[in-house]
């Protein structure tokens, strides 16, 4: 037990000093979360159904963020970027849900445990459609997804990745923390995502459920945090040309977005 706490708190305070401003826009992330929740949640006992289950989803949306950012402060970055796909579903579920209620009591009275009430690939169209965007943004921001889900099932484009060969025929698995430069590129790449998927609902939720009055401030800080996650997502892709872009060549040959 000695030996892992070592080993964690090496890796703590090696992560947190390269992955300082991941960690910190994250983190300021989180508390701008909560408190859009604060700011729009109605002074009356009984919200309408689509206030109450977008303020629930954001709370565990905020919170899924926070265990991203210790997961990847402790070096435990590939459970790190396996939340950031439940992340996923949960902020597109909220951006769908808006103000509709019939929405939202469709997700209170689902009682089907082997499904969620809609699938991801529709969210991801639905979504995305309201934010605005283009169809081929709905397949980028898919793409993206699929990336972390393959981080989450264990598959094994990923798993070999995490191989460290130390001659022809000797390989080095290890469990426990990692700092390495290979773990470093995988909790920024979780980080980020993570955080502009929170920043992109977070606006989407505000217009929907804050008071005009109380927006202008939250949408003026997400914007500067936006800002500053775009900024160390183009400085990922200088580092690690594949963290972003495409980080498994050749292999999304039958990929067609969301389905």
């Amino acid at each position: 037990m000695g030996s892992l706490a070592t080993a964690e708190g090496e890796a703590e305070d090696r992560l947190t000093a390269a992955l300082r401003e991941p960690l910190d826009v994250a983190t300021e992330t989180f508390f701008l979360l909560g408190a859009s929740v604060r700011t729009a949640l109605p002074g009356q006992p009984s919200p309408a159904a689509s206030q109450f289950v977008t303020a629930q989803l954001m709370t565990r949306l905020a919170n899924e963020l926070r265990a991203v950012t210790h997961l990847a402060r402790l070096g435990y970055s590939l459970q790190a970027c396996s939340l950031v796909a439940g992340l996923y579903e949960i902020a597109l579920t909220i951006v769908y849900i808006g103000t509709d209620n019939q929405r939202a009591t469709t997700w209170l009275d689902h009682m089907d445990p082997l499904k969620s009430p809609w699938s991801v690939g529709d969210l991801t169209k639905e979504a995305v459609a309201k934010l605005g965007g283009e169809p081929q943004y709905a397949d980028s921001l898919y793409r993206v997804y699929s990336q972390f889900c393959m981080v989450k099932h264990g598959h094994p484009q990923v798993e070999i990745q995490q191989v460290t060969r130390l001659a022809p025929n000797e390989i080095e698995l290890a469990d426990g923390p990692s700092f390495t430069e290979r773990s470093q590129r995988s909790a920024w790449f979780g980080l980020v995502h993570g955080t502009r998927l929170a920043l992109m609902t977070q606006g989407q939720y505000t217009l929907d459920h804050v008071p005009v009055e109380g927006q202008r401030v939250l949408l003026d800080r997400r914007a500067d945090l936006d800002a500053i996650a775009a900024r160390l997502n183009q400085q990922a892709v200088s580092r690690w040309p594949d963290s972003t872009g495409d980080p498994f060549p050749g292999r999304w040959k039958q990929f067609t977005g969301p389905k």
